[in-house]
Order: C-alpha cells, then sequence, then structure tokens
C-alpha cells in the first residue's frame, strides 16, 4: 500500500535527488514556457522508457540494469533512480555503490529541502515536477536541478533529473544566505512594529522592504495572502489554496511544509512579474511566523 506524507513536516519544492545533467543543452535563464516544458518533456519521455522497461523485464532486472555504469539508461550525467516509499533507494544510476540499499526517507539537501518526501507528493499525484539545490557530482558546484518522478506502483517511484545550468553557479549558497537575513530582518519588524504596521510597510512599493524583485510576502496556512510587496493591490486577500507552479507543483504546500519545519528553501518555476511573464527558476526562503502564518521572500536565477 502506498505511504502517504501528508502529515509529514516538509513537502517543500524544490527537490530532487542526486541525478546528473541530461543534456549538454542548458536552460536557458529567463526561459519562456515553451522552452522549459520541452526539456521537463525530454526528462519525462527519459523515464517514461524506464517505466517501459520495467514493465516488459520486471524490476529485480531492471534495476540491475539502472545500476550498471554501462546501461544505455545511463548517458553522461543522466541516469535514472527508483525508491520505494518507505525511503529505500533500489536503484541508482549516479552511485549505486553508496546508494543502494541506503534509507533516504528524512534526507534534505543543503538547504532543508526534503528532497524525498517532495518525490513522494509528486508520484502520489500522478508524476511530477520537483527542484532543488544540489552540487553537480562532476564539479561540485551548488546549482539548481529540476527532476520529473514517476509512480512504478503503490510500492516504489522512479525518476531522473537535470540541472537548470551548467554555468558554475557560485554565488547562490551566498545569495541564499542574503534572502534568509532579508526575511529574519522581515520578522524582526512585525516584532517591534506590530503585525498592521509591518504589513502595510511589506505592501508598500517604495517601502524597506521591496528591493528590485525581492519583495516581503506574508500568508496564512489556510492560503490568504496577507501581504504582498510584489503586487498588493492584487494579491492581498486573494488565495493561493489552489496555485501550482508551471509543473503543478502546489506553492501552499510547499510554503507551509516550510514553515511547520521551522523555516527552510523552496524552489519552483514562476512567471517573472517584471519581464512579461517570462517563466523563471525560483527559490523563496520561508519561515513561520506563528501556528497559522508564515513569511517569505524569494529571487529569480540570474
Amino acid at each position: 500500500m502506498r505511504i502517504i506524507l501528508s502529515y509529514k513536516p516538509f513537502h517543500i519544492i524544490f527537490a530532487a535527488l542526486l541525478f546528473c545533467c541530461f543534456t549538454t543543452r542548458t536552460f536557458a535563464e529567463g526561459a519562456d514556457t515553451k522552452s522549459v516544458q520541452k526539456d521537463v518533456n525530454d526528462l519525462k519521455i527519459f523515464v517514461d522508457k524506464g517505466l517501459a522497461y520495467i514493465k516488459k523485464n520486471g524490476e529485480a532486472k531492471s534495476y540491475k540494469e539502472f545500476n550498471d555504469a554501462n546501461s544505455p539508461f545511463k548517458k553522461d550525467n543522466l541516469y535514472l533512480f527508483v525508491f520505494a516509499f518507505n525511503g529505500k533507494v533500489l536503484a541508482h544510476g549516479g552511485d549505486p555503490k553508496s546508494f543502494v540499499g541506503k534509507n533516504m526517507f528524512n534526507a534534505k539537501d543543503k538547504f532543508g529541502t526534503p528532497y524525498f518526501q517532495l518525490f513522494v507528493e509528486a508520484a502520489n499525484r500522478g508524476g511530477g515536477v520537483v527542484s532543488y539545490y544540489w552540487p553537480r557530482p562532476d564539479t561540485g558546484v551548488l546549482q539548481y536541478k529540476t527532476s520529473y518522478i514517476a509512480p512504478i506502483n503503490d510500492n516504489a517511484f522512479i525518476g531522473a533529473g537535470i540541472y537548470k545550468s551548467l554555468e558554475v553557479q557560485k554565488s547562490q549558497e551566498t545569495k541564499i544566505t542574503e534572502l534568509k537575513k532579508f526575511v529574519d530582518s522581515g520578522v524582526n519588524y512585525i516584532k517591534q512594529n506590530g503585525v498592521q504596521e509591518a504589513y502595510k510597510e511589506f505592501n508598500n512599493p517604495q517601502g524597506k522592504f521591496v528591493k528590485g524583485d525581492w519583495y516581503m510576502f506574508v500568508g496564512n496556512y489556510n492560503g490568504t495572502l496577507l501581504a504582498h510587496g510584489g503586487d498588493p493591490k492584487k494579491m492581498v486577500g486573494t488565495s493561493i489554496a489552489d496555485l501550482k507552479d508551471e509543473f503543478n507543483t502546489p506553492l501552499l504546500m510547499m510554503f507551509t511544509e516550510a514553515a511547520k519545519s521551522g523555516g527552510g528553501v523552496v524552489s519552483y518555476y514562476w512567471p517573472h512579474y517584471t519581464e512579461k511573464g517570462a517563466v523563471r527558476f525560483k527559490t523563496s526562503y520561508i519561515e513561520p511566523l506563528d501556528a497559522q502564518t508564515y513569511i517569505g521572500a524569494g529571487y529569480y536565477g540570474d
């Protein structure tokens, strides 16, 4: 029977495991929806080939094939991985010796994203895209990463992933640290000035909490936005309960679970509000304000 992890304290975004580059062609920074969708579609085709192989040959033979360094399912840095819903790694084309048999149920990336639980969420909805930060195996550099996950049966799921860019992203850890400090400053402002005054300041386009495309947002766990520095007139008072990113990852789920865990990074694909809706990879940091409210801010990929 499939394990549902909705009770676990962290289903945030951004997620994916130790997969590698899909192709030498990179995601274009600031890419439009069609170009990003094509990359995801190519990744889905690769995963679907793995599913077809399992259906034809059975799980045991397939997992052995996926783990083989000379397998047709390992192309440069692209490979398949398979997990049981209980966390056990059943196949891992990237590093089978290190990962097969290991339990990743509580695994998180460098910034606290629980990628295994995100995999489960994607598999439970029939397949989906998850994103996170992870070092490239060939360079060790921390980069954006996107993976596609699909269920095999009620016991296991399969996936593969790509890095968003082959370019070295040395600044990412620094930027995330700065983002966390920015959100912390919003939390402190609320403590010093009260909720009403703070939300008013967060919603001020000329206020101290709007810096380029960085802005503060506050919402409750039911989905209602209480403050939004990017577009307060349009967004404040609306609900994001049913809002999903370009690849159907539910935003509220990511935000609230990050907050419930004490704070963390989430990542997703979102139209850039100052660039005519160009789809960009976005990283946000979320913190809890209280038992029912969260605060966050984010930045788009350079």
